[in-house]
């Protein structure tokens, strides 16, 4: 029998999905993430462009099947405004490692459980909390912070203007109409388990990256977020291994690029490059696309200092810090999928708000 499952996973891992996806669609993805890069490097601050570049990712909030342009367009404004407000977060409560941590695995419980009940689509709350994790993990300087604020709403608005022109020219030439809703209807209880579980497993993740005194400890709680993406008990572990030998040889292939291709410019047109092979791998295969995410995650984070200084060493750490994420992840993935540990859970904070009423019910009224 586990042979059998060995040899079962193993072909799960490298199996492409049968997905059809617009080709624009990456090509969109990737400009969006390039962009205000390139107009860092031209006005002589690639820092800056790369700080506003991590905010292209929105756009993959942008609802392509929608017929609606108003719809459209809302929605990724709405997401914007979500962005802005994770980095904010995040970077405001970065002066303390542990309060850091807590509030961002509060928000993290927040976030996830906001997307759940606007069932908002893949990739749901993931960049919400990555976005968060990032500024959480920047070393704190409060005369920085409007500054870095005003880079990501640069960034949001570059983004929307790309959404704006696209959905302009574009999808107006597409008659898509809207799916019908078939996700399965979960009561708030189970949405809210699922967040709290999620919450603790970021919080561990992010604690133990502290303790370790890792350069950038948000790597291990999104690498542990990226694994508990999977649908079930089955799907979290077979991520865990697809995050690991994707890691493993994106680092490779990371350790090709930084070695001949080692300034802002070359750096952010790779970028270009990588982010456009992702999302044409991302709904097929799992594993190959992890190749693609390892060195465009690491050329986001250090790529804007313009030279990378011991590429060995950041690269082995990266895959530390990948493998403590992924193994922290799968236990999360337990507890969210075991049923008899989400009941208990559920019936758990059903009691607490009963409790909390009849106690509001009794108190007396001035």
């Amino acid at each position: 029998e586990l042979k059998q499952f060995i040899t079962t996973e193993s072909k799960t891992i490298f199996k492409f999905k049968p997905i059809q996806r617009l080709w624009h669609i990456p090509v969109l993805a990737g400009i969006s993430v390039a962009l205000p890069m390139f107009i860092g490097i031209l006005f002589g601050n690639p820092k800056n462009g790369f700080i506003a570049g991590c905010t292209g990712l929105l756009i993959l909030y942008l609802p392509f099947h929608s017929r609606s342009f108003a719809k459209r367009m809302v929605t990724i404004l709405a997401c914007a405004f979500g962005f802005m407000i994770s980095y904010a977060i995040g970077i405001i409560f970065s002066f303390n490692p542990l309060v850091s941590s807590v509030v961002f695995s509060l928000f993290a419980v927040f976030a996830h459980w906001t997307a759940k009940i606007f069932r908002v689509k893949p990739p749901g709350s993931f960049f919400f909390i990555m976005l968060c994790a990032i500024a959480s993990c920047q070393s704190f300087d409060l005369s920085q912070i409007p500054v870095k604020l005003g880079l990501i709403s640069l960034g949001t608005l570059s983004t929307c203007t790309l959404a704006f022109i696209y959905n302009l020219i574009v999808l107006k030439d597409y008659s898509y109409t809207d799916k019908a809703e078939t996700e399965p209807t979960h009561n708030k209880y189970a949405y809210l388990t699922e967040a709290i579980i999620i919450g603790i497993s970021l919080l561990t993740s992010m604690v133990t990256a502290h303790l370790f005194a890792f350069k950038n400890p948000y790597w291990i709680p999104i690498s542990c977020l990226a694994v508990l993406q999977g649908v079930n008990v089955m799907h979290v572990w077979t991520r865990s291994i697809q995050r690991i030998i994707g890691t493993l040889l994106g680092l490779l292939l990371c350790w090709i690029l930084i070695r001949y291709f080692n300034t802002p410019i070359a750096i952010a047109a790779i970028i270009l490059m990588l982010q456009i092979t992702i999302e044409f791998f991302i709904v097929k295969q799992y594993t190959w696309a992890v190749v693609f995410i390892t060195p465009l995650t690491i050329l986001l984070a250090e790529g804007s200092n313009g030279v990378i200084s011991n590429p060995d060493i950041l690269l082995k750490t990266r895959f530390i810090e990948t493998f403590i994420g992924a193994v922290i992840g799968m236990i999360g993935g337990y507890f969210i999928y075991h049923e008899k540990i989400k009941r208990l859970a559920i019936l758990q904070l059903k009691k607490t708000k009963q409790l909390i009423y009849y106690k509001q019910q009794d108190s007396p009224i001035y």
